[in-house]
């Protein structure tokens, strides 16, 4: 699947309240965005640019090859997004109905989640964490 770069998906403000554009793409068919978030910092997605009903949010810890599920979300609006931990986070948003297994890990594996476990992947997902 190839990516592709999508700064009309997210709106992130500094402190002066100027426009911040951060690293995203969005697949060519719309079913997963990625974001690399520099720091810990509100940023405002417009879901309905996602396909699907509703959109599985994960934040992915590139330091840890980790992640954590954020919820899910209707694709009716935006949703403002806050990593829990000071650093650089990716923030993963995928189509739920596709039911892609957790960021960062790649075929039959699925990376450590922030409980600890590792479950065998149901899906394929590309290893993002080798492409930042």
């Amino acid at each position: 699947m190839s990516l592709l770069a999508d700064e009309l998906v997210i709106e992130s403000f500094d402190r002066n309240g100027q426009l911040v554009f951060n690293e995203i793409a969005r697949t060519t068919n719309g079913a997963t965005v990625i974001a690399y978030v520099p720091s810990q910092k509100e940023i405002t997605v417009d879901l309905r640019r996602i396909t699907g009903g509703e959109v599985k949010a994960w934040w992915f810890n590139p330091r840890e090859g980790s992640a954590q599920l954020i919820g899910t979300f209707p694709t009716t609006g935006s949703q403002a997004f806050t990593p829990a931990a000071s650093g650089d986070w990716v923030l993963v948003l995928d189509n739920a109905s596709l039911d892609l297994p957790p960021p960062g890990g790649s075929v039959g594996v699925r990376p450590r989640q922030t409980d600890g476990r590792s479950e065998p992947a149901a899906t394929d997902r590309t290893t993002w964490q080798s492409n930042l």
